[in-house]
């Protein structure tokens, strides 16, 4: 849709340069070369879009990465069973990436890094003394679709990551606009993937070997609010993406992790109940 704007904003910028230069030259009126009602609506529409879009998955990945130039990061946590080392109850995390390549001309390249010791997730952790490193390859199918491959934690550093494998999956992500108001679009958003490790079913403590299956849909009611529901092979998310500045790309997300109550048997959280979670993301193009 965004393509189908700027080619409309296009138009209507060629009309107005055309009608003043045949206005000048005596050779018609200008009024003859007036944008129409849905040109203005489509400059309206390019000159009041948000920086950022909301978001459409809380933590499953989907179809799209990041471009060339474009560097994020995000801070966030979950509510989680007070034990020794977590007193507060409080789990704690932080990302940072980049992109690199152009996954319209060929594929992008995402690496990111995922500090998990903000708070104390093992004996004698201190802040970013955790973590781990994703990558993703995205490549976009015409205007409206992506197809990623990813791995998670292909490699990592810490005490409380030991033994872990990386989690590979395949995401493809889709989106439809269900509204003709440029300014408001209605858009409705759908992933689905497959994947290993984290993404493959868990029963009484044992991983099934086939790969699991991931999926999520994002609703977004306003330009600047989506409604999210995902399953990540084991347990269901539900959750709001806010974009609060327009003038800024910061989203904050807010989410109930673990709303079908999963136990950690079974490849749910360590409490086996609903958490609240809640992450809040800035990005920058360069």
């Amino acid at each position: 849709m965004l393509a189908n704007i700027k080619r409309t904003a296009k138009v209507a910028v060629t009309g107005v340069i055309a009608g003043a230069a045949i206005a000048a030259s005596g050779a018609a009126s200008a009024a003859n070369y007036q944008l129409t009602e849905e040109q203005k609506k489509a400059i309206v529409a390019l000159l009041t879009a948000p920086k950022a879009a909301p978001g459409i998955g809380i933590g499953v990945p989907t179809g799209f990465g990041a471009q060339g130039g474009q560097v994020f990061a995000s801070i966030g946590g979950t509510t989680t069973e007070k034990t020794a080392t977590q007193k507060d109850g409080l789990d704690g995390a932080a990302t940072v990436g980049m992109g690199f390549g152009d996954s319209n001309e060929f594929v992008a390249l995402e690496v990111q890094a995922n500090i998990i010791s903000l708070t104390n997730n093992a004996p004698d952790s201190d802040f970013g003394e955790e973590g781990s490193v994703t990558v993703k390859l995205s490549r976009n199918i015409g205007r409206t679709s992506a197809i990623s491959v990813g791995a998670e934690d292909i490699a990592h550093w810490g005490d409380s990551l030991d033994g872990t494998k990386a989690s590979g999956y395949v995401a493809f992500t889709t989106f439809k606009a269900l509204s003709d108001n440029l300014q408001n679009p209605l858009t409705f958003s759908f992933t689905i993937g497959a994947g290993t490790q984290r993404f493959q079913e868990v029963k009484n403590n044992v991983r099934d070997n086939d790969a699991g299956l991931f999926g999520s849909v994002a609703l977004a009611v306003h330009r600047q609010v989506s409604l999210i529901a995902e399953h990540n092979g084991n347990y269901a998310n539900a959750g709001v993406s806010i974009v609060p500045l327009r003038s800024h790309p910061l989203v904050l997300t807010l989410s109930a992790v673990n709303v079908n109550e999963v136990s950690a048997a079974n490849g749910g959280n360590a409490t086996g109940d609903t958490e609240f979670g809640g992450s809040l993301g800035y990005s920058w193009q360069f």
